[in-house]
């Protein structure tokens, strides 16, 4: 991340930060001297985290209670974020559930393509539009390995990611012609608190989700898109040279021994 982003009374925006991922990204801002909106659907977990925050910071930590999966949710960010230049955006939050695409209820199936793509469409669009007019700012949109390779029993998440990754890596050129530094982050196995909800055994390979957002400050203004572990990346070559049929199926059998999901 360049100096030139670090100003004084500068905010950071995350979503999904109450905890995990989201919380090691807020640390990170403050330790970097943004101001942090936190921003997260679970009111008593996110005000505990962001009391927690502020008990180590003389930087404010706001909150926002927000469900992204609401038509109308972009009126409550814009209105509370009119008196904060937002310097740092970071699409963090998601929704998925190890299932088949026809056991996955169509309220469930909306909520996922609203959380893990439209939301990253309308954040993006409406603080990537003031940061290009300022010229300066800064944009990690968190996508996943899930999205590098069709997943089965994870359909909408993979296709989703698929489709964060694709959108991201072309902001990362649009906007760097205007001074705007976008960078995806694909995380690996990452030992966050959804991850172990569905997780069946302990992993004890996960990365802890310290390392895995400190790879994206690490990389934005450098490198369009990184997987966060040196595995994953080797994992993914690996995987890009074995027949697409083979690949489905590997995946499909991976997701079976990992979360538990049956095949009927």
């Amino acid at each position: 991340m360049s100096e030139a982003l670090q100003q004084q009374n500068s905010w950071a925006l995350i979503t999904g930060a109450a905890q995990g991922l989201g919380l090691a990204f807020a640390k990170i801002c403050l330790d970097k001297g943004f101001h942090v909106l936190l921003l997260d659907i679970n009111q008593s977990l996110l005000e505990q985290t962001a009391d927690e925050l502020q008990v180590a910071t003389s930087l404010q930590v706001d909150t926002l209670v927000a469900d992204l999966s609401d038509d109308n949710f972009m009126d409550g960010v814009i209105s509370n974020t009119a008196d904060k230049q937002v310097g740092l955006l970071i699409n963090n939050a998601a929704l998925t559930r190890p299932d088949l695409f026809l056991d996955v209820e169509e309220s469930f199936i909306w909520a996922q393509l609203k959380i893990n793509m439209f939301a990253v469409v309308a954040l993006t669009r409406h603080f990537g539009e003031q940061m290009c007019q300022r010229g300066q700012g800064g944009i990690i949109n968190v996508s996943s390995r899930s999205g590098e390779f069709p997943a089965p029993f994870s359909a909408l998440y993979s296709g989703a990611k698929a489709f964060v990754s694709k959108f991201s890596e072309t902001l990362w050129w649009e906007f760097k012609q205007q001074g705007v530094e976008v960078f995806t982050l694909i995380p690996d196995r990452t030992d966050t608190p959804s991850y172990r909800k569905y997780a069946n055994a302990d992993d004890v390979l996960a990365q802890s989700p310290e390392d895995c957002a400190q790879v994206a400050f690490d990389n934005l203004g450098k490198l369009a898109c990184k997987i966060a572990t040196e595995s994953g990346e080797k994992q993914n070559e690996m995987m890009k040279q074995l027949p697409l049929e083979q690949l489905i199926e590997l995946i499909a059998d991976n997701y079976i021994k990992m979360f538990g999901v049956k095949k009927e």
